[in-house]
């Protein structure tokens, strides 16, 4: 009998919560597929795409949304990632399904409360300033809530399409 082969985790992989309430996925199929579609859609649209990410742009696809003509997924401001003081917002949602050009943050633990990256007072201060560039650069900010999002996908995104946030943001 052979070993099995080890699978090396990335960071990103070990911060995605576990489905511990949920025994299905959000859209009703078996988690290990749910985990095989993360990792798919990883390879062709996102390599270092959050779960939480994967829930929102799912779920978008799923209503018949599309992506560069309903939504834009992870959009540079200020130079992006390339250019000091750059960001990348997560969704911008066109005025065609939102009603107005709007920003929308998936706002979790791994990235915006939890001092992975940083310690807490600086994350806080630099998702400040990504808000206020947000504000200047678009009709409607909102930030939806990872634990939401990945409780109830439905309610998280209809209610961030309608410009409303299921968490505050910095």
């Amino acid at each position: 009998m052979m070993a099995p082969e080890r699978v090396r985790r990335s960071k990103w992989a070990q911060l995605k919560p576990s489905f511990t309430a949920e025994p299905q996925s959000v859209v009703g199929e078996p988690i290990n597929v749910r985990e095989r579609a993360w990792r798919e859609w990883q390879k062709r649209r996102a390599p270092n795409g959050p779960y939480p990410e994967f829930v929102a742009y799912d779920w978008l696809e799923h209503q018949g949304f599309e992506e560069f003509r309903d939504f834009y997924y992870q959009v540079p401001i200020g130079g992006g990632r390339t250019v000091r003081g750059g960001f990348v917002i997560d969704f911008v949602f066109k005025p065609s399904i939102a009603g107005v050009e709007t920003a929308a943050e998936v706002y979790g633990s791994a990235f915006h409360t939890a001092p992975v990256f940083g310690n807490a007072a600086e994350i806080k201060g630099v998702d400040r300033i990504k808000r206020d560039m947000m504000e200047r650069n678009f009709s409607a900010v909102v930030y939806i809530s990872e634990a939401v999002l990945l409780s109830n996908p439905t309610r998280a995104m209809t209610l961030g399409l309608m410009g409303v946030s299921t968490v505050e943001g910095p």
